[in-house]
């Protein structure tokens, strides 16, 4: 419960709040290294576009251990700082990254990457929510029973630049799989065993990490991944892969195998 009584200084800055716990650290300077999920890279050049589009001050309180000012300027702050900052100052937008977490009476986004957010049917704690697509929205409204003016439809990109780079030629036995491993890299894995049985040469390309199974709870599941992959050696596992190079390693393969029940809200590999 917010306070209102306690007087804060009303302030220009746009602020990120993410949940208390994520699998990873993640920022500007990581991104450039590092493999990142799609979520993480949308919030990354989101926060970085706003400083360079509005100049105002950018900061993303998120599970971190040390504090990084950017090139870009924004500035990403351990998430246990962030009652302390919202108890002195009003930001000018909070942006709520996959929660529905009431902190500050400022006028608050709630940006759902997920097909949904917990607590998001308790409207009081948001101006809008965020959906991705229209379909997106639908299903918010038909799940959560969200108003749909409640709701604005975003939309999810790709630097373009990402691209300019020489295509290597097609490898016609290439195949990738390029998701969350829970999300059917096992039928994935009997499917290109199926396929081997007329063209032996096969080999499936692995483009995901099993960290954030473990992470998650899911380490029967990794497990069992790490072992399909391992007694199969045309299954080439590269883990986590920082963006650009993944993009090039995948231009030359054949198929994207992706037999896949889990419900996309915005498919950025799609894209």
């Amino acid at each position: 419960m917010i306070d209102s009584t306690v007087p804060r200084e009303k302030v220009e800055d746009i602020v990120f709040t993410t949940p208390p716990q994520n699998a990873y650290e993640f920022d500007e300077e990581l991104y450039k290294t590092k493999g990142m999920g799609g979520s993480e890279t949308a919030l990354i050049l989101m926060a970085k576009h706003l400083k360079e589009k509005t100049g105002r001050n950018v900061l993303v309180f998120a599970p971190r251990e040390k504090d990084l000012t950017c090139e870009s300027g924004v500035h990403y702050i351990n998430n246990k700082k962030v009652n302390d900052y919202l108890a002195k100052f009003e930001p000018k937008i909070h942006i709520a990254w996959r929660h529905n977490i009431k902190l500050t009476n400022a006028p608050t986004f709630a940006w759902c990457h997920d097909l949904w957010m917990p607590g998001a049917e308790h409207g009081q704690n948001f101006d809008k929510i965020l959906a991705l697509t229209p379909f997106h929205k639908d299903f918010l409204m038909s799940s959560q029973g969200i108003p749909e003016d409640k709701i604005i439809v975003t939309r999810n990109g790709i630097p373009t630049d990402k691209f300019k780079f020489e295509r290597k030629p097609k490898n016609e036995k290439k195949l990738v799989w390029l998701s969350s491993p829970d999300r059917g890299l096992d039928r994935a894995i009997k499917v290109v065993e199926m396929a081997r049985d007329e063209a032996p040469d096969l080999e499936l390309h692995v483009y995901y990490g099993l960290e954030n199974l473990y992470k998650y709870g899911l380490s029967e599941k990794a497990d069992m991944l790490k072992k399909m992959m391992d007694d199969r050696p045309w299954v080439k596992y590269h883990g986590f892969t920082q963006q650009d190079k993944m993009h090039q390693d995948v231009s030359d393969a054949v198929v994207w195998v992706h037999p896949c029940d889990f419900i996309e809200t915005s498919c950025l590999t799609a894209i």
